[in-house]
């Protein structure tokens, strides 16, 4: 125990009874991280500056495209302005990334392109203060130097109950120096790295501290005396400067105008929309878009947002204004400050600030041009992908998954919808939509069920397609990107798409091959096709909910309702749209990763026996529906007959299992009621591979069924 807690702390004392504890818990617990993976210095030096400002679950992708375009400091040297503002994309803060090329040349000037490991060299580098030049003096080079940042600074407050604030430049010295005299010579950087994953895994600057699994507990005065919401102090920031400020869009059709910002100033040297200063009227926007020299043939406002710079916070109106063809100078060329280029091109080529590319996601395409589709486009304006996570009691997973979605950036559109938890969930929803106000909404309602979530979600989104993402599952960041690509340059073209498919994964617990839910050999790649072409879909490579995205104005015009208090109405979203489906795109990414290994898990074969009514119920809907549907085309028919059959399947294999005489009579009334609603599909069914071996009364047609679920249980990794 601390024996004052004003007094620093000793090199022997913090040595003999914490280093050994600290760092065992990093060996243990550790980030698994990219830039850790070597101690390569430019590797650890970049993704520092990176994490400057953002989360490390959305870093990643960022480091990942960067390090694979300029993988040296001799590549990040030579870069040219333009691909190294469009590489920081998304990140913000240019400056920073400026600085980092500035100390590159540095390094190749006078240092021969080798990194100094020294850290007061390091500092001398443009762009780099004490904490970085610490961490990367202490993780690449063993100097044991200390490097400082906010959880290394809250973990000493609270270790300490330390109420000065820690925004003070001294308060941060005074830290650097304490650590400087405890810093273990033999491994520096793990020292460092462990104190900083202390901060973000356990001391955490939000929520309750893990103070249970703190290896530091015993020396903490704020966790013994329960006080760890005082520490640390900081004090409260000047309010925030509000500016008004006009976005125009000039389209016309397939080509938007970008201009680059002046070369000083908030967000120098990138390229943005043509904004105003001030709220700009209607007749004002026209009159400014006159003095670019195009010819404005309509105008449409967009809904209006705010974007939160460090010191300033901006208001923004926007307005798409449909210009002449004629108007539109050769692609890439420059017309009164303009530059005109095609969708694709503006989002490889310009780096455009997220402040003015909220304005881009929420309407590129064509705008209306008859006073009827005006009156039509005059609803709220959508984003790209609206993603709704059902969650009930998911605090012990759900921020994996939301930091996973985080990564759309705000192209994307989050419902957290909380139905009626009772544990932390509320809290965590609330607070990613307080800290990602543009792109998370936390929606709380009455318990539900499954189904009654995703009702909800439906309901509130406001992007062009929509998906549905589990709490305890999540996705990966590369497969994201791609959809996200394809799904801009699909809203900006001529076509309509109603439903993007791509691959899912198991990620069952345990299982050392994860398996792979693809469509390679069952659909086209990469274009636009239709249900004649998906003839190769069945039993095997059936859609799931996770391996889809619809329109989100399909799922209303299909009347998509789910029963509530219901599980498995996954199968009801894969199954209910389809005859709306017109057109599809498939895109052979790995995309979601679908969790299973939790004992209460809805896909548990004792809780789906124990909920085998609910099965029965989705069950019957299913048939309900399928015996609605005339006109089907051929193949589309053929499929939900297959889909059908798995379902029927799987109820049937899961009375069976359950052994009793009860739910071997309901198996037998299931099929009983698919006969009497609907004889032909019934004969088809009961007559198909599946259909002869589930239906069967038998006692060894029943053990014959139950072995060939187990056989494809074992093969395809469900359950």
């Amino acid at each position: 125990m601390w024996q004052n807690k004003n007094d620093i702390l000793t090199g022997d004392y913090y040595a003999g009874h914490n280093h050994k504890a600290l760092l065992k818990w990093y060996g243990e617990n550790k980030r698994v991280l990219p830039w850790r993976e070597k101690k390569n210095p430019y590797e650890i030096w970049v993704s520092e500056i990176m994490l400057q400002q953002t989360r490390v679950e959305a870093v990643k992708p960022f480091y990942e495209r960067f390090m694979r375009e300029l993988p040296n400091v001799a590549a990040l040297a030579v870069c040219p302005e333009e691909k190294l503002l469009k590489l920081w994309e998304g990140l913000g803060y240019y400056n920073r990334v400026r600085n980092m090329q500035k100390a590159a040349q540095k390094i190749m000037e006078v240092y021969d392109g080798v990194f100094p490991a020294d850290y007061e060299a390091l500092k001398g580098l443009p762009g780099i203060g004490n904490y970085t030049a610490g961490a990367v003096a202490s993780i690449a080079f063993c100097i044991p130097v200390p490097a400082v940042d906010g959880n290394v600074l809250r973990v000493m407050a609270r270790l300490r109950e330390d109420g000065e604030d820690i925004l003070k430049q001294s308060v941060k010295n005074r830290v650097e120096a304490e650590l400087t005299e405890i810093m273990p010579a033999e491994d520096p950087g793990a020292f460092n790295q462990a104190m900083m994953d202390l901060g973000a895994m356990v001391c955490l600057p939000n929520g309750a501290p893990k103070c249970e699994v703190c290896p530091l507990f015993d020396q903490c005065l704020a966790g013994q005396h329960q006080t760890w919401t005082e520490y640390p102090f900081k004090k409260s920031a000047k309010p925030r400067r509000i500016e008004d400020r006009t976005v125009l869009l000039f389209l016309d059709g397939t080509h938007t105008a970008v201009r680059k910002r002046p070369k000083k100033g908030l967000l120098a040297g990138l390229y943005e929309f043509p904004n105003f200063d001030g709220v700009l009227s209607e007749q004002e926007a026209l009159e400014e878009a006159e003095k670019f020299g195009v010819t404005p043939l309509h105008i449409q406002a967009l809904p209006p947002y705010k974007h939160i710079f460090s010191h300033v916070e901006w208001h923004i109106t926007g307005y798409a204004i449909k210009i002449a063809g004629n108007d539109v100078e050769q692609e890439g060329e420059e017309k009164a400050g303009l530059i005109f280029a095609d969708a694709k091109t503006a989002a490889e080529r310009y780096a455009i600030p997220s402040a003015l590319r909220n304005t881009q996601n929420i309407q590129i395409w064509n705008v209306p041009e008859t006073a009827e589709e005006q009156k039509r486009a005059g609803r709220k304006k959508m984003k790209i992908l609206s993603i709704a996570v059902p969650c009930y009691n998911s605090e012990a997973y759900m921020e994996k998954c939301i930091d996973s979605l985080l990564v759309g950036g705000e192209e994307v559109e989050i419902l957290i919808v909380d139905d009626g938890s009772k544990d932390g969930t509320t809290e965590i929803a609330d607070r990613y939509q307080e800290k990602y106000p543009t792109i998370v909404k936390a929606i709380h309602q009455e318990n539900k069920g499954h189904g009654g979530a995703v009702n909800t979600g439906v309901e509130n989104a406001t992007g062009l397609y929509f998906k549905v993402v589990d709490s305890d599952d999540w996705v990966n960041p590369e497969a994201y990107q791609k959809i996200l690509n394809v799904l801009a340059e699909v809203v900006r073209g001529p076509k309509t798409l109603d439903l993007l498919i791509s691959n899912y994964v198991y990620e069952k617990e345990g299982a050392k091959r994860k398996r792979v839910m693809r469509y390679a050999k069952s659909l086209p790649e990469g274009r636009f096709f239709g249900w004649d072409e998906a003839k190769a879909l069945g039993k095997t490579h059936y859609l799931l909910m996770h391996s889809l995205i619809y329109r989100t104005s399909l799922l209303r015009e299909c009347g998509m309702k789910l029963p509530e208090h219901t599980f498995y109405v996954d199968n009801l979203v894969a199954f209910i749209p389809l005859p709306y489906v017109k057109t599809m795109y498939y895109l052979d990414v790995n995309f979601y990763r679908y969790f299973i290994g939790r004992a209460d898990q809805s896909v548990n074969e004792k809780v789906m026996i124990g909920r085998i009514d609910q099965q029965i119920r989705v069950n019957k809907l299913m048939i309900d529906y399928l015996g609605e549907q005339k006109g089907l085309s051929k193949h589309l028919r053929k499929y939900m007959i297959s889909y059908l059959t798995i379902i029927m399947t799987v109820s049937s294999v899961m009375m069976m299992r359950s052994g009793t005489e009860e739910n071997l009579e309901k198996k037998n009334d299931l099929w009983r009621y698919l006969k009497q609603e609907d004889a032909a599909d019934y004969f088809r069914i009961r007559h198909g591979i599946f259909g002869t071996v589930m239906s069967s009364k038998s006692k060894p047609g029943q053990k014959i069924a139950v072995y060939a679920y187990k056989v494809a249980q074992k093969l395809y990794g469900f359950n």
